[in-house]
């Protein structure tokens, strides 16, 4: 049986849209410019954008005035409009920061919002999944093969776990089984019991944490052999391998892995041999991880493992020594959960705050459903 994609339709539409005073929002921009005029930063507010997560208020800098102070400004623009920002400077040939106003209440985006995205729409890449909507407004569309692994973390209503719902949704909407496959470790069987049935699924969902080891020499093996095809006929990898063949594609293969902690206490230095040794060449074979823990400590991610996991996530963690773990960067204090995470796509991008969209049990179920039901 040919498999049908599930409907958008299945999923929750956006339906709390906030409504903004036009006179109110040319205020906050005066009260803007009139603390950036108070440290002598000459500027203007070229435009003002609403975003599904903030207001973003577009500043000019005018010739012959230095930016070197805008940062900080932050805390005074802060009091003054009696709101949380950020100050972000944008990309171009003009000096223009953005000043991104978050509301007091947190907004929800949900997951129809960014399968409904043009940047979601036009991606030409099998694995692309949604990662978030930035707080200024830009819709984060990720490829999982030029990741090609993602390392999460976040305590219990973070947002993590919701999280790996969208990326395995995200999938589901775009590939066949003939495209990915996946295998899903669930140590604490309540996260991804719900996927069991899809054809996607090499494997029922893996609760016992021996069979992950069975996994991994699979995986192995699977990568060694994928290696040796290529190689007899002259690629590289598994999309130029795919191009030369398309009646015989191999389908990329995700190992999805929830709470890995917990697989740790018992396996530590065999489970950090596996992902060490996929994360170091699976790219190539289309072997791809995925995995997260509500514990980022170093001993739990330890230096091996961050080393070819350049994709990296967090939420809201215990403490910011935890956060440094994943993200070297500030900013941990300032993740309130709920899907309200930072970033790094890659090793030479930077970090990126955004929320997270939203999807619920239910649709998760609706989707399941329409999958098992139709393939």
């Amino acid at each position: 049986m040919s498999y049908i994609f599930p409907s958008r339709e299945l999923l929750n539409s956006d339906s709390d849209k906030r409504n903004y005073n036009k006179k109110e929002l040319t205020l906050i921009g005066e009260k803007i410019i009139n603390v950036m005029n108070m440290w002598r930063i000459s500027a203007r507010v070229i435009e003002i954008r609403i975003t599904p997560v903030s207001v973003c208020f577009d500043v000019l800098i005018e010739q012959g005035s230095t930016a070197k102070n805008i940062k900080k400004v932050k805390e005074d623009i802060s009091v003054q409009i009696g709101a949380n920002i950020e100050i972000i400077e944008m990309t171009g040939d003009l000096p223009v920061f953005s000043v991104v106003v978050l509301p007091n209440e947190r907004q929800i985006v949900n997951l129809r919002t960014l399968i409904d995205s043009k940047e979601y729409y036009d991606s030409d890449n099998a694995l692309s999944v949604a990662m978030g909507i930035t707080y200024d407004g830009k819709t984060v569309i990720a490829d999982i093969e030029q990741m090609p692994h993602m390392l999460i973390a976040g305590t219990t209503g973070s947002g993590k776990t919701v999280f790996l719902d969208d990326i395995i949704l995200s999938i589901l909407y775009r590939c066949s089984p003939d495209d990915v496959k996946m295998f899903m470790v669930d140590p604490k069987k309540v996260d991804l019991s719900f996927y069991n049935g899809i054809p996607h699924l090499m494997s029922p969902v893996i609760y016992d944490s021996r069979t992950v080891f069975d996994i991994f020499g699979w995986a192995e093996d699977e990568m060694m052999h994928r290696y040796q095809v290529f190689a007899g006929c002259g690629v590289k990898n598994l999309h130029d391998y795919n191009d030369m063949n398309p009646a015989e594609k191999m389908p990329h293969i995700l190992l999805i892995i929830d709470e890995y902690a917990e697989l740790m206490k018992d396996y530590k230095k065999e489970l950090e041999e596996g992902i060490t040794r996929i994360s170091g060449m699976g790219r190539a074979a289309g072997i791809h991880l995925i995995i997260a823990t509500q514990r980022p400590t170093a001993d739990v991610v330890t230096s091996s493992i961050k080393a070819n996991m350049s994709c990296r996530v967090s939420f809201a963690v215990m403490d910011s020594k935890e956060f440094s773990t994943i993200i070297k960067s500030e900013g941990s204090h300032r993740l309130v959960g709920n899907g309200d995470m930072m970033f790094t796509l890659n090793s030479s991008s930077g970090t990126l705050h955004a929320q997270a969209p939203l999807v619920t049990e239910e649709e998760v179920k609706r989707v399941v459903e329409f999958i098992r039901r139709n393939s």
